[in-house]
């Protein structure tokens, strides 16, 4: 292949200088240097390649890459292995998207890479140098001498694309009414919307503006819980700590939160940070800490006060009909999905509050906003059938 050939023709030498000319970053963990990363493993003697997504990765945004452009992938692994001096080379696809593994094996085929539909085992790969998808592309571009410096970035699920350096989140993301940052695994104030890209540890590729509506607490919870679908399991430390970490987070928000929940995320978070092999533990255990020291103030409030500053945990949110407001006019009933709304034509209706999910449909059919929902106390209401104007406090 000619392609294989241009490499071997450049050597090793020369490959390793020019990826170090560029200053390629590894995408991911451990990032670092691609010309460091690529000296070490010819120092270590590694004998094969690999590309992948972190293991922690649940969102798989960078996966377009290989979607594509799985040509610059396959050519990116062949050239770590020219100077590895290997022909050992499998491009890892997660378990849950075959559909991109079968997409590429053609491809994959053409260059002598060997594709797998599976969970990275460290173990297993303890002989192998690990780059990431994206990285893989980058050299492929790099020895094609069309690369862009830059990192890749999804802001808000759109499209990944490349960023130049030096471009800052604020740059790229609509701040509006933003209360913060998701940037890779790690949750930020909105102050840190300053930091450029490249010093963002955008890991995964992943920017998502945190509003006032989104509660931070329960996205922590989200996205442990996601860990916890895609770990493999076999490591204690990452296996028990997001077990624990997911419960804590989701008593949290069902308003059963304890004060030494805080204390025991920071201990197990840290332990699974330093004690966990691969990026699985390490990452979840970034965005618990994360959330937890730039937005103290929410999970003070789950815990002590058992309020949602962002009305967003429904356990932890009342709703209520505005009898001063309310016309009778039956469309609340009509939408509620487990039948907790009484009333009649002509009367004031009422939510029994013992049933309610707290879904919020009623809220978005009743043509005068009667229907209040709040993290406050619920004020007086009918207790029995009243017309309507007819209510007095």
């Amino acid at each position: 292949m000619k392609f294989i050939e241009k490499l071997r023709d450049l050597g090793v030498k020369a490959l390793v200088n020019k990826t170090a000319a560029l200053n390629i970053r590894e995408t991911g963990l451990p990032g670092g240097n691609l010309a460091d990363r690529l000296c070490e493993a010819i120092e270590q003697n590694k004998t094969a390649v690999a590309a992948a997504l972190n293991n922690a990765d649940t969102d798989m945004v960078l996966l377009q890459v290989l979607e594509n452009d799985p040509e610059a992938v396959m050519r990116g692994i062949s050239a770590a292995a020219v100077a590895l001096g290997t022909e050992n080379k499998v491009l890892y696809v997660p378990e849950n998207h075959p559909e991109i593994a079968e997409k590429v094996a053609s491809v994959a085929e053409e260059y002598g890479v060997t594709v797998k539909c599976e969970f990275v085992n460290l173990r297993e790969n303890a002989d192998t140098m690990l780059i990431h998808i994206a990285t893989a592309a980058d050299l492929a571009h790099a020895i094609e001498g069309d690369y862009t410096p830059g990192v890749w970035v999804s802001v808000d699920g759109a499209e990944v694309k490349k960023v130049p350096d030096g471009t800052k989140l604020a740059d790229i993301c609509d701040l509006t009414g933003a209360k913060g940052l998701i940037a890779g695994y790690v949750m930020r104030p909105v102050k840190d919307a300053q930091l450029p890209v490249e010093e963002a540890g955008i890991a995964n590729g992943v920017v998502r503006v945190l509003r006032e509506h989104d509660c931070v607490v329960a996205e922590t919870q989200k996205r442990l819980l996601a860990s916890r679908a895609r770990s493999c399991g076999k490591c204690v430390f990452c296996r028990e700590g997001l077990i624990q970490l997911e419960y804590e987070h989701r008593e949290m928000t069902q308003g059963r939160g304890k004060p030494e929940y805080i204390d025991f995320t920071h201990e197990i978070g840290e332990a699974m940070a330093y004690s966990t092999p691969c990026t699985m533990g390490q990452n979840s255990a970034r965005i618990a800490l994360s959330a937890q020291d730039s937005f103290a103030g929410e999970f003070e409030a789950h815990i002590r006060k058992k309020k949602c500053p962002s009305a967003a945990c429904v356990k932890l949110v009342n709703i209520y009909i505005d009898p001063r407001t309310c016309v009778g006019c039956g469309k609340c009933l009509e939408v509620c999905p487990h039948g907790c709304i009484e009333g009649r034509p002509g009367y004031i209706h009422t939510v029994d509050d013992f049933d309610c999910t707290k879904c919020g449909e009623c809220a978005k059919v009743c043509p005068n906003g009667s229907l209040v929902i709040t993290t406050g106390r619920v004020p007086h209401t009918p207790m029995r059938p009243t017309k309507v104007g007819r209510f007095r406090d």
